[in-house]
């Protein structure tokens, strides 16, 4: 899958969420792609560049299925393990992914 599917309502589909679930630990995009799968409309995800990585960060805005997006990219194991940063109580999250050198 190339781009989140949401349902009528916004929603992210199973599709989607699965698909978040099952991303390989090899493949880049992935935070992008959690990215997309937000409604933003409810959260925020910020971007930032801070020594030689960027860091996003990421509010859910007690939106349940922004939390549903959250939830899948904590069951993906290697993805979690390699961009997680930080995470406060009340939907707030920080990752990180490491710019190439040079």
């Amino acid at each position: 899958m190339r781009d989140p599917e949401f349902q009528r309502d916004g929603c992210p589909t199973d599709r989607t969420l699965n698909t978040i679930v099952r991303w390989r630990a090899d493949t880049p995009g992935f935070l992008e792609f959690c990215r997309q799968a937000m409604n933003l409309h409810y959260g925020t995800w910020e971007i930032f560049e801070e020594e030689g990585c960027q860091v996003h960060k990421v509010a859910t805005g007690g939106w349940s299925d922004n939390e549903t997006v959250i939830g899948a990219m904590t069951r993906n194991y290697a993805k979690w393990a390699t961009h997680w940063r930080m995470s406060r109580r009340g939907g707030y999250y920080e990752f990180e992914e490491r710019l190439p050198k040079g």
